[in-house]
Parts: C-alpha cells; sequence; structure tokens
C-alpha cells in the first residue's frame, strides 16, 4: 500500500482568500466607523450651528430691550431731576424706578393690559430673515406676564422656537429679567440741571411793556442789582414745582405782582416790594438779607420762609474764603442779616390812601435768623419783623444826655462838642460818646456803644448792643413799658389796620422780637435764642444757617446745592460760564445751529456770540430754524430780548427782557425732548459733525443718555440691566 505524499499548495489559496476577506472586512469597518464618525461631528456641528443660532437671536432681542431700556433710563432720570430740590433721596430713587417701569411698560405692554407683554414687540427686534424662522410664543398652558418685583421687570414663560437653513430646529424656554439701574442721587446734586430751566440770565432779568407773563420752568437771575425785575403793572405767574434762583435782588416796581406758586423755590439776596405792589409765595422761599415793603405793598407769605442771613454764620459759612469778604461781612452787617421791614409810609392809590400789608398767616415756618439795622449803620435793632419807626426805640433816652435833645439841631450839637473840653472835632466827639455811654450803661445793660448819625441838619445817638439776645431783652422791656405807646401811634402810619398777621403755630426761628397787628391787636413776640446771645451760638441752628448761605453760594455758581463739590476754578466763574465751554464758540463762529430730528420733527438749538448787538427772539426769528425746525434752546453770549410766547430754554451771558404785550416762556413741556436735542444735536463745520452735549459741561450728567452711568460705586452697564433667568434648551 502506497503512502499518501501531502500537497499544501491549496493552503496557500486559501489563506490569501482568508486575508484578502479580513482586509476587506477591516476596510469596511474603517470606513463605516469613519462614516459613522463624520456623520456624528456633521449632526454635532449642525447642532451647535443651530444652537448657537437660537442663541443669537435672543440676543438680538435682547439688544433691542437694551435700547429700551436705555430711553427709559433718560426719560427718568431727567424726570426724577426735574424735581431734584423737592425730594428726599429714598423719594428721588422711588420717583426714579416708578418712571422707568412706566416707561417699559409703555414699550412692552399689550396694549390694553399692562401686566402682559406684547411677542409680536419683541418679534420686531428681529431681523427679517431671521424672523421669518423664529416663532416666539409662551410655555404651553402660560400667559406673557409682564411683572414687577423689587428687583426690576421681568417678562416671563418665553419661548422661542428658531429653524436654520438645514431645518434642524432648536427650542429656548426662558425668562428675561431687566433690572433697575442702581442709581446714586445722594450726590447728583453737584452738578447742574440746565432741563428744567425756562430761562439762565447771567445779568439779570427784566419784564417790561407787558402786562401778564407765566413762567413754567426755572428762573436764573445774576447781575449786580436787580437779579429779576417786574416792571410796573406786569403781573408774573411761576408756575408750581419751579425754581427761582436770584444772585441778588428780587424787585418788585410799583404797581406790579408777583406770584409763586405752591413747590415753588425761591432763592434771592433781597425781596424788595414797591408802593401798590403784590407779593404772593406759597412754596419754600430762602432769603440772604432782607424783605422789605415800601408804601402801600401787599405781602401774603405761606409754605416755608427762610431768611437765614446771620453775619456770624456768614463768617462761618466758607472759611476759604477772601479777607474782602471777611471785611464787608465785619463792615456792613445788615447786608448779611435777614429780617422782614415796612420802610416807608403809603402813599395814595387811585385817589385814596393806602398803607402795608404783611400776611404770614399761612406760613407753616418763619425763619428770621438775623435783625432789623438802622439805615446802613452797624445799629442792630432788638427785632426781626419791625415797621421803621420802631427805630426810636433805640435812641438814647434823654434823661442820659445830661440835658441835651435827642436828636439835636446843628447849633446845639456844636454846643454840645463843645461842652465836652475836648481840644479837636475828633477828640470832642470821642468824649461825648463816652459820656452818653457811662451814663446809658447805668441804666441799660447789654449796651456796647453810642452811634451818631446824621439826617439833614439833626444828628441822633443810638445805643448799639453787644449781642442779639441783649438787643432783643432791651425791645422787650421797652415795648411793657409806657413808652410802648409811640409804637404803636406809628405803626398806625404805615400798615393797615390788622394787616400784620403770622401764624402763631408755625415753626419760629427768631434772633430778635416780631411785631403783629392783628385782630388781638399789637402784640410783640419775643426770639427763640435758647443758647448765648444769637441764634448762631446754638451749634445745631449755626450748622443750618451755614448750610443754607453754602447752598445759596453754590446756586450762584453752577446752579447746584452743593459747594462742597464744586472747585477753585468753578467758584471762580459765574454761572454761564460754568455751563457753556468757550469751544462752543470755535464751532459755530458767529452764530449757528445744532439740529437733531426724531419721528419726522427735527429740533433746534441756535448758538450765537452778540456781545455788540441784543438778539430780538420773535415770530420771525422763531421761522429761521433750519427745515422748520422747532427751536427748543437758545445760547448768547449777550442780551437777549424776548417778544413773543417760547417753550425751550434760554441761556444768556447777558440780560434778557421780556416785552411783548402777553407772553408765556415755558420750559420744553417733554423734557427727554431736551435731552435728546442736547445729546444728539449736531452742528457741520468743514464737513466735520459736533455734539453740543459736548461743550455744555457736565451734560451727561443730567440728561442720564449715557450707556455707562454713574452709581453708588461702579458703573451701569446695559447689558447687565438686560439678563436670562430660567433658562433651558430643548
Amino acid at each position: 500500500m502506497k503512502k499518501l505524499k501531502k500537497d499544501n499548495r491549496g493552503v496557500s489559496l486559501v489563506m490569501v482568500i482568508a486575508a484578502i476577506a479580513l482586509v476587506t472586512v477591516l476596510v469596511t469597518v474603517a470606513l463605516t466607523m469613519g462614516l459613522w464618525n463624520y456623520q456624528m461631528k456633521a449632526t454635532n456641528r449642525i447642532s451647535k450651528n443651530n444652537f448657537y443660532d437660537a442663541e443669537r437671536v435672543l440676543d438680538e432681542i435682547r439688544l433691542g430691550l437694551q435700547s429700551d431700556v436705555s430711553d427709559a433710563m433718560s426719560q427718568a432720570y431727567v424726570e426724577t431731576m426735574a424735581d431734584y430740590t423737592g425730594k428726599s433721596t429714598a423719594k428721588r430713587t422711588k420717583h426714579f424706578n416708578e418712571t422707568y417701569i412706566k416707561v417699559l411698560r409703555s414699550k412692552l405692554a399689550q396694549s390694553l393690559d399692562e401686566n402682559h407683554y406684547n411677542v409680536d414687540y419683541l418679534l420686531n427686534f428681529l431681523d427679517q430673515k431671521v424672523k421669518e424662522r423664529t416663532s416666539l410664543t409662551t410655555v404651553e398652558g402660560k400667559t406673557p406676564q409682564l411683572s414687577v418685583s423689587e428687583s426690576g421687570l421681568t417678562l416671563k414663560n418665553l419661548f422661542l422656537t428658531y429653524t436654520n437653513e438645514q431645518d434642524y430646529e432648536t427650542r429656548v424656554q426662558t425668562d428675561i429679567q431687566i433690572l433697575f439701574p442702581q442709581m446714586n442721587f445722594t450726590e447728583s446734586g453737584s452738578f447742574p440741571n440746565v432741563l428744567k430751566y425756562a430761562l439762565i440770565a447771567q445779568k439779570g432779568a427784566s419784564l417790561e411793556k407787558t402786562s401778564n407773563v407765566t413762567v413754567d420752568g426755572s428762573i436764573y437771575g445774576g447781575g449786580d442789582d436787580a437779579s429779576l425785575s417786574v416792571g410796573n403793572g406786569v403781573n408774573l405767574l411761576v408756575e408750581k414745582g419751579n425754581d427761582v434762583i436770584l444772585k441778588n435782588k428780587l424787585c418788585l416796581e410799583q404797581g406790579s405782582e408777583f406770584s409763586g406758586e405752591t413747590k415753588v423755590t425761591l432763592w434771592s439776596n433781597d425781596i424788595e416790594a414797591a408802593n401798590a405792589s403784590k407779593l404772593s409765595l406759597k412754596g419754600t422761599t430762602y432769603t440772604a438779607n432782607d424783605l422789605t415793603l415800601f408804601g402801600s405793598a401787599d405781602v401774603q407769605i405761606g409754605g416755608e420762609y427762610y431768611g437765614f442771613g446771620n453775619p456770624k454764620a456768614a463768617l462761618k459759612a466758607d472759611p476759604n474764603q477772601s479777607a474782602k469778604i471777611r471785611k464787608d461781612i465785619e463792615d456792613n452787617p445788615s447786608d448779611y442779616s435777614s429780617a422782614i421791614i415796612v420802610n416807608a409810609i403809603g402813599s395814595s392809590v387811585n385817589g385814596s390812601s393806602a398803607k402795608a400789608r404783611l400776611n404770614l398767616g399761612q406760613s407753616t415756618t418763619l425763619m428770621l435768623a438775623g435783625n432789623a439795622y438802622i439805615g446802613n449803620s452797624t445799629i442792630f435793632m432788638g427785632e426781626s419783623l419791625t415797621v421803621k419807626s420802631n427805630q426810636i426805640a433805640y435812641l438814647v433816652p434823654e434823661s442820659c444826655m445830661d440835658g441835651m435833645a435827642n436828636p439835636m439841631t446843628e447849633q446845639m450839637h456844636i454846643q454840645a462838642l463843645a461842652n465836652t473840653g475836648g481840644d479837636t472835632p475828633t477828640n470832642q466827639a470821642v468824649l461825648l460818646k463816652s459820656h452818653i455811654l457811662s451814663r446809658v450803661q447805668a441804666l441799660t445793660p447789654g449796651v456796647a456803644g453810642i452811634e451818631e448819625m446824621t439826617q439833614g441838619n439833626l444828628y441822633y445817638y443810638y445805643m448799639r448792643f453787644e449781642s442779639a439776645k441783649a438787643a432783643s431783652d432791651y425791645f422787650t422791656s421797652y415795648y411793657g413799658s409806657a413808652a410802648s405807646a409811640k409804637i404803636k401811634n406809628y405803626l398806625d402810619l404805615y400798615v393797615d389796620q390788622k394787616a400784620v398777621q403770622i401764624n402763631r403755630n408755625a415753626k419760629k426761628d427768631l434772633n430778635g422780637n416780631i411785631l403783629v397787628y392783628d385782630a388781638t391787636g399789637i402784640t410783640s413776640i419775643g426770639d427763640t435764642i435758647t443758647e448765648g446771645s444769637d441764634l448762631s451760638d446754638s451749634k445745631q441752628m449755626s450748622d443750618q444757617l451755614v448750610s443754607y448761605q453754602d447752598m445759596f453760594h453754590s446756586n450762584n455758581i453752577n446752579l447746584t446745592m452743593n459747594y462742597e463739590a464744586l472747585s477753585g476754578v468753578q467758584k471762580s466763574r459765574t454761572v454761564f460760564e460754568n455751563l457753556v465751554k468757550d469751544k462752543l464758540f470755535d464751532v459755530v463762529g458767529t452764530s449757528g445751529w445744532f439740529t437733531y430730528k426724531e419721528g419726522g420733527t427735527s429740533y433746534a438749538a441756535y448758538v450765537t456770540d452778540n456781545t455788540s448787538q441784543k438778539l430780538v427772539m420773535d415770530d420771525t426769528f422763531l421761522g429761521k430754524a433750519p427745515s422748520g425746525a422747532k427751536i427748543r434752546m437758545v445760547i448768547a453770549t449777550g442780551d437777549v430780548e424776548v417778544q413773543t410766547d417760547f417753550e425751550g430754554t434760554i441761556l444768556s451771558k447777558g440780560k434778557v427782557t421780556v416785552s411783548p404785550a402777553k407772553a408765556n416762556i415755558t420750559l420744553c413741556k417733554n423734557q427727554n425732548q431736551l435731552a435728546k436735542l442736547i445729546a444728539g444735536g449736531t452742528c457741520q463745520k468743514s464737513g466735520k459733525d459736533y455734539l453740543l452735549k459736548d461743550y455744555l459741561t457736565d451734560s451727561e450728567k443730567y440728561l442720564g443718555r449715557e450707556v455707562e452711568m454713574v452709581s453708588s460705586d461702579n458703573r451701569i452697564r446695559l447689558e447687565q440691566l438686560v439678563v436670562y433667568t430660567n433658562w433651558s434648551k430643548k
């Protein structure tokens, strides 16, 4: 039997076939895995792209809402600052937040339901192509709720579906929260709010050749004498809620009328009401010096009256004030001492005799921190509300004149000097005063010196007291004596019967007596000095008086209340110089226009360097604005005469005269509109655009239109005010 012989040639073929099969399988698996991997990455990429597209949709909505937030912040800020001095910090914040929500709701809410937002309004923020692929609804079973909380406004239950070009769909559910900006109103008084002013006149304002003028807006008047003069026969009404800030005097000429409605705040150095004039103040009044009635003036004061002038407090008001100012306070204390004075006998009006009337019966607060003075001397009286005739109380009693009359004639005066035995006229005068003083001090405590005054050919000798308290105590004693009959008799010559009235229940701070002539008869109410010999000797009262002095100075530097915040440079400038930058006139030259357009309506600001020629604002002028724009601001370096009604702000480095038969001067009724004009008003020069806001100092602070606004400790950014909450993606 033959052995079989092995033949392995077929094995090799099988192995080749197996290897090829294995490689084929491996390649197939690799290719399949690669394809799967590619498909997975492509799917992931598409998914990611789709997610980012959905987020971009929400970002566009968020950006649109940020624009609304900017507008709401601006309007709320402007409206809050319009009544800045009338509110506490807490009330300002409350008013801002309420206005902020009101403006946002007006944009976002459904037309008939302010508690639900309008989904279509949000869709309109989107680009048209994106909008076509976006569905914006609410979470199933829920409503588009618009709710207010302590943190702000929330758009709840938003449900967004976005489909990209590859038909991949992403759904996002979220709430959008609009937060309250954390404004710091505590220090906002350190910059001016030009938006609330209808009239700023650096050299004062005068109402002439007119009958009735109504001003709805705040007023500033500078000048060296009358900061606001109301001419003969002119009736001026200042609408409620406005400020009137006057560096010097409010002057009511004969037959004129000034009415300040409720919540009108008046700051002035002096108030003078001439014969037959009428003054009505219903708000809050601050006076650095005196309120003086002449002749048959009729003065009605309600609300709060602060006569804060006091020489000792004035010396403390600014420790860095110049030596010249300090010397002026010391030499002329009567210019820094607040009192109310009836200063002349009434003259005939319409053929009949008339006398002064002073009614403080509606006042809730009465501060008279100073004393009345005899003429322009340094002799203060023991009264803070007085009639000129009361000066007789401070004459040296003839019992102390050693047989001499007081007053004495010129011949008697010559003899009295000779009787002193002095060798020169100067020495004789000193000896005579010294002799009289020694006799007076033996009878009357508190007398520090004797002052001689002349009128015509008569010589008067008055007692000068060492303190307000000493003078007040003397008057109280004098009024309680038989000598007071003279005061009562003279009083009838100056004022109408029973026509000096006060609210006896009002809060009173008095540095001297006040004389009252009402239904109970003629009475004297004493001072309220409780510490030392002057109101200002009380630290609490001194701090209050110094605060008013500083606020008055600050108002007359840049229309602010915070004197400490002013720089040395600011203190050396006028209000106009602190508000308007010199470079403005480099842009416009002799004159020019800044214009702003919104919603088809143009607004304009006219700027002119007119120191050599008065700017006349009449109907012709109003018609010169470019493209029929409405003029809402006029800035002039020279005088301005207003001959027609005007709505807006007039800012003049000169004097402003109002002279039409009848006029309404009104601040821009829509203050946000004026803010937009200042912020966006453009002047073109040499192919370049210049913005008005860049030439008004600190305008960004009172406009409230910046993307970044200063808060208590950081910068407010719009993107931080519009945030997502309760976010989920499907």
